[in-house]
């Protein structure tokens, strides 16, 4: 019976915490009927090792889960949002602009280096943009192009 109730509780599906509560449980468990069945202390104290080992090990987590769940960088996401507020009206021709467009994914994608390049440009350097204004971009707005450069120029 504790088998089918284990094996019921085994194959939904949970998350790790869960699994891993369950697990230290069931170690816990089979620690205190071995050592209710046995004499032998030493077993009994090697065993309560085991078993807080478990425990602990098992809440541990790496770091590379942890930064899996950063998500990624796309245009609709950030990218489209920067360039309808510091480009236009010049690369927006639904705002009068006659530049080359960028309100499109595929045009930013294809020039995403040439942007980078003039947006880190001093102002006073021939080629800076954005070209009306006298200051740079703020460096986080400047990031979110490398970002999303980095991430690997995703669309959604």
């Amino acid at each position: 019976m504790f088998v089918k109730l284990l094996n019921g509780y085994i194959t939904k599906q949970r998350t790790r915490k869960e699994t891993d509560l369950m697990t230290g449980y069931v170690a816990f468990v089979f620690l205190v009927i071995f050592s209710f069945q046995t004499n032998n202390m030493k077993k009994y104290f090697i065993l309560l090792g085991v078993a807080f080992g478990v425990i602990i090990l098992s809440n541990c987590s790496s770091a590379k889960k942890t930064a899996a769940a950063i998500p990624k960088s796309t245009y609709t996401s950030g990218v489209s949002t920067v360039i309808m507020n510091n480009c236009s009206p010049c690369h927006i021709p639904a705002n009068g602009g006659k530049k080359k467009p960028y309100d499109n994914f595929a045009n930013v994608k294809t020039d995403i280096d040439e942007i980078i390049r003039r947006i880190e440009l001093e102002p006073t350097v021939k080629g800076f943009m954005p070209f009306k204004k006298t200051a740079k971009l703020s460096d986080s707005t400047i990031a979110v192009f490398k970002k999303w450069k980095e991430d690997g120029l995703l669309e959604n």
